[in-house]
């Protein structure tokens, strides 16, 4: 099969690898897309946390937001059909620790990571995916499928936050995650969304999406014009989806008091000076939150009933061979794009 595989920093080359097959309890699945996320880039760069502390290991073939169909079945599995469309949970637990027990496998410390940590994933012809973590897709338009593993990020962050009804919200980026964490809390009920970038487009885009304002960071100043939109009293949830160290003391400043900060965005070793007296003494609750937990199957559905919808985020589509130079350009400028879907 043909697959791109990262061999070094920024060394990344479409070759011939050999099929996967599946092992016991595993499926094989012929990939139909597979969408770009700012992590590959951070893969091929080799700067992503996990390489630079020894947890991960190149060579690997990026990858995780994908769907395909099912082609063969290892020992175990007979649930599934042939031919039938999947996806597969990205983080992969040992199982046995007391996080795997509990339910987060995501932040299990000997964790694996489909395309990310020391597993092969899905920007190749075919991936191997474990049964136990693999979703099915149903009738699903295959690149709606692929974005199954983002919307699962923003559904595990927005129920990090706990939205309710009575809460005024303020997603932090306008890139495909700020765009999603902007449809999943109004689908949670959130009384307003208010979405912040500096893409005049991608605004243009939120408000199509349902958002209630958008805050051009550009032009405007965040702080001022959040606290204009609420009143005066701040958001009571603020999600930080873009991974810029400034904008996590500006999140201090912008929420209401015993407000909740959810930071979902890959800082890649970038320090944030914060005034932590702002956590004191309005009594703030701040979370981290990686991957899209055991939310996989909330975030199918949003995509299923059409209360999330991403045909407008995939901006771009592109073959695998093309992938070398696509990952180049992004790295470099993404400019308007969203998301890339490669179709192998």
């Amino acid at each position: 099969m043909k697959a791109l595989r990262v061999h070094g920093p920024k060394q990344m080359v479409y070759e011939e690898a050999p099929r996967p097959e599946p092992g016991p309890g595993e499926v094989l699945a012929r990939v139909k897309a597979v969408g770009l996320c700012r992590t590959d880039i951070e893969v091929w760069e080799n700067r992503l946390y996990h390489y630079t502390v020894g947890k991960a290991k190149l060579p690997v073939i990026p990858g995780h937001e994908w769907s395909g169909v099912v082609e063969a079945l290892g020992p175990g599995v007979d649930d599934l059909r042939i031919g039938e469309l999947i996806t597969c949970e990205t983080a992969l637990g040992c199982g046995l620790c007391q996080l795997c027990l509990s339910g987060h496998q995501n932040i299990c410390q000997s964790r694996i990571e489909m395309g990310i940590i020391n597993r092969d994933g899905a920007m190749a012809e075919y991936v191997v995916a474990p049964r136990s973590t693999t979703h099915r897709l149903g009738d699903m338009d295959p690149v709606v499928g692929a974005f199954a593993e983002p919307t699962a990020v923003a559904t595990y962050a927005v129920n990090q936050a706990g939205v309710t009804p009575a809460d005024r919200v303020l997603a932090l980026g306008d890139g495909p995650i700020g765009l999603l964490l902007t449809q999943v809390a109004l689908a949670y009920g959130a009384r307003s969304v208010v979405t912040a970038g500096r893409s005049a487009a991608k605004l243009r885009l939120a408000r199509e999406l349902g958002a209630t304002e958008v805050i051009d960071t550009g032009s405007e100043d965040l702080v001022a014009r959040g606290r204009e939109l609420t009143d005066g009293a701040g958001f009571d949830v603020v999600l930080e989806a873009v991974g810029a160290p400034h904008l996590v003391q500006q999140a201090l400043e912008v929420v209401a008091v015993r407000g909740r900060i959810i930071l979902a965005g890959s800082y890649v070793g970038a320090l944030s000076t914060i005034d932590a007296d702002l956590i004191v003494c309005k009594e703030l609750r701040m979370l981290g939150s990686i991957g899209g937990g055991t939310n996989y199957e909330e975030a199918i559905g949003l995509l299923g009933s059409g209360r999330v919808r991403v045909d407008a985020l995939a901006t771009r589509r592109a073959s695998l061979a093309d992938a070398p130079a696509v990952f180049e350009q992004l790295a470099e400028d993404a400019g308007d794009d969203l998301k890339v879907i490669f179709e192998p």
